[in-house]
């Protein structure tokens, strides 16, 4: 049975406490109930629907409420049909009026969105600008960067030629002359060869071994660490054709007090008689990898002109092999002194030796010896004999200079 819960004379004001909050109530009672349609939220109300502002919602449930205000049903009761159809003309009145507010409400909300998102929008699109315009900017300043570290690259390279040309320059004009022609690049063959010698340098074999000379490069490890790479390449490089007037001339350059050329004019003279892939770079490291201001950036090896003075494969032992390798010694100064030339180069040697200048004496010797005239081998053989007599007793090999002075026995 349906009951209406108004009554003849009630007021039917907007601000009425008997039939407005409660029926506003039932009326968002009922709304909760209609069928809900997502799309455009043509069965909902502005509540369900969500996507108008706050203060439209809030006028049209208002409206409502004050337009069914006569009208009223309570759910809680029971109604007869006719009763129901009459009083649900009004709703619907109330509801097309609703959804005339909420087709109005939306292109309003909308428009309100937008409004509002425009500045958002227009700030991303000035970021976007502003990006482009710094990347613009960015790629113009990476262009002209790129440009200007060309430019120095192209700078640095012209200078480094024109620094190699004065290098080479100066040791053509050493006065031994020393050829820097350019060195074949090794083949596999003459690489085998290499890694063999230097090999032998580290730890030769002796006969007591039982080795075959084609086994021990199988037999030794190869150098691991710079000190003992730095050593087998240099002894390598004093024993090969094409790489003697290199090492020697870079002997020469560090025992020239004052230094007239650059650390890094000597390692380009000793990397210009090593090609070898293996020893890459190691010449550089073993005199502390010098900057473009010729200054070592790390501790190289402390006695590098040690090494490079005393370096050989002959590994010739006191007491044993002395009276052997001297005896040797004694006849390459004698072939010095049987030159013209020869008898003043031994008085300078011996000067350099009483004021213990060794390595300039070493040099000296050396470059002597170079002006014989001996054939290559015999010449490289004897240049490794001299080295070894320094490293094994230099105060004797200065003895047998100066018997050749004052015929003192030596």
């Amino acid at each position: 049975m349906l009951t209406t819960s108004h009554s003849e004379g009630a007021s039917t004001s907007p601000t009425s406490p008997n039939l407005g909050e409660p029926c506003r109530a039932e009326l968002l009672e009922w709304d909760r109930r209609v069928p809900y349609s997502s799309e455009g939220c043509i069965f909902g109300s502005a509540v369900q629907c969500g996507l108008n502002s706050e203060e439209s919602m809030r006028s049209a449930v208002l409206w409502t409420q004050a337009k069914s205000r006569r009208s009223c049903i309570s759910f809680s009761s029971t109604y007869t049909t006719s009763t129901a159809v009459e009083l649900s003309r009004p709703l619907r009145f109330a509801y097309i009026a609703l959804l005339i507010c909420l087709v109005v409400t939306l292109p309003l909300s909308a428009q309100t969105s937008t409004a509002n998102e425009h500045p958002q929008l227009t700030k991303c699109g000035a970021d976007i600008a502003n990006s482009g315009s710094i990347l613009s900017t960015g790629e113009a300043t990476s262009v002209e960067g790129q440009k200007t570290q060309a430019e120095e690259q192209k700078r640095q390279i012209e200078e480094e030629k024109q620094q190699i040309k004065q290098c080479e320059a100066a040791a053509a004009s050493l006065s031994s002359g020393f050829e820097l022609s350019a060195v074949q690049a090794p083949t596999a063959a003459t690489q085998k060869d290499r890694a063999e010698c230097e090999a032998k340098v580290l730890k030769p074999a002796k006969p007591e071994d039982g080795k075959a000379p084609d086994k021990i490069a199988d037999a030794i490890e190869a150098p691991n660490n710079i000190a003992d790479a730095t050593k087998a390449a240099l002894a390598c490089e004093w024993t090969d054709p094409q790489g003697v007037d290199k090492v020697l001339a870079a002997f020469h350059f560090l025992t020239t007090g004052p230094r007239t050329v650059s650390l890094r004019c000597v390692i380009h003279v000793l990397e210009k008689g090593d090609p070898y892939p293996a020893d890459e770079c190691l010449f550089s490291a073993a005199m502390g990898s010098p900057d473009k201001y010729d200054q070592p950036v790390a501790q190289g090896l402390p006695n590098f002109l040690d090494v490079l003075a005393k370096a050989n494969r002959l590994n010739q032992k006191a007491p044993d092999d002395e009276d052997k390798l001297f005896k040797s010694t004694d006849d390459i100064i004698k072939s010095i002194f049987d030159t013209g030339e020869g008898k003043r180069s031994l008085l300078q040697i011996n000067d350099s030796f009483s004021r213990n200048n060794n390595y300039v004496a070493l040099r000296q010797l050396l470059v002597a010896y170079s002006k014989v005239g001996h054939e290559r081998p015999t010449y490289l053989t004897d240049l490794e004999r001299l080295r070894a007599a320094f490293e094994m007793n230099a105060a004797k090999l200065a003895k047998q200079i100066a018997a050749r002075i004052t015929g003192a026995k030596s």
